[in-house]
């Protein structure tokens, strides 16, 4: 019997493993841009506006600097920095909080801010998503918005939107969900989560992993000529190619392109899980 758990363990860290390696690349569309301080070739932080190299070190630039027009629409790519564009003054600056901006919708709010900012509709302006209760604890005539992002109101109570059939094609969540679910306006809100085979001609460099996540599949098109969308490696890069192919996801390291870690330790759920596996066959 402890032979047969150990083997099962082994089974499932070899599956997490192999996920890690040759599975499809997952990275976060909000706050996974590589920190200026990760990129270790002059090469790389020369050709990242947010970045200046200066004394043999990649060093970010402060958000107004990033205002000026030859580094327009930069300023997006610095969130980790706490940059924001504000459309308002056409200037990038410090994030000051989420109802300080005019922004009309939850995308607005939520993607272009440096924090988990949603849109109040009532108040037609952005809030601070965190100060809100759960889905669970919404009261049916107030299930849109909760602490994990988009509700829906689904077997007679209120839960996070999950599934893009729950609601109709011309939903609001629909919309709001983004790239993970397509709007109609006589069928369901159509499923888009999947990996790249969802993404679209226009979309050809990312696709959904799920709704209430900026946590998106790398996708590149298959040729010029093909439409088809198929799933990016990081294997296929070179140092002149990976920070560029990877949205700035990734940056060139150990002779390698490898995914960049900004602004937390080099380490993952699926790391602690692998450990925890581990430990459970000795």
């Amino acid at each position: 019997m402890k032979l047969q758990h150990n083997q099962t363990c082994i089974f499932l860290l070899i599956f997490i493993l192999q996920k890690q390696i040759i599975g499809q690349v997952i990275v976060d569309m909000k706050y996974g841009f590589c920190d200026c301080e990760e990129l270790e070739t002059d090469y790389e932080c020369l050709i990242n506006s947010k970045c200046k190299f200066e004394n043999g070190k990649c060093k970010p630039l402060p958000c107004e600097s990033l205002s000026d027009p030859d580094r327009s629409g930069i300023c997006i790519f610095a969130k980790n920095q706490g940059c924001v564009f504000d459309y308002q003054e056409e200037t990038c600056t410090d994030f000051k909080g989420c109802s300080f901006y005019n922004f009309k919708s939850h995308h607005e709010c939520s993607f272009y801010l440096p924090s988990n900012c949603y849109y109040d509709s009532e108040l037609q302006r952005c809030e601070d998503q965190s100060q809100l209760p759960n889905c669970s604890e919404l009261l049916l005539s107030q299930c849109f918005h909760g602490k994990e992002g988009l509700c829906v109101v689904k077997d007679g109570k209120c839960q996070e939107f999950t599934k893009c059939e729950d609601v109709a094609g011309n939903d609001i969540r629909c919309i709001e969900a983004g790239l993970a679910c397509q709007t109609s306006e006589n069928y369901p809100c159509e499923n888009m989560i999947g990996g790249c085979q969802y993404a679209t001609q226009t979309t050809c460099f990312e696709a959904s992993v799920r709704i209430n996540s900026y946590e998106s599949y790398l996708c590149k098109e298959k040729t010029p000529l093909q439409l088809d969308c198929i799933d990016w490696d990081p294997a296929n890069e070179t140092l002149e190619t990976c920070l560029i192919e990877s949205f700035g996801t990734h940056h060139w390291k150990n002779n390698k392109c490898e995914k960049c870690q900004p602004g937390k330790p080099n380490t993952s759920i699926q790391l602690e899980i692998a450990i925890i596996l581990l430990s459970l066959t000795f």
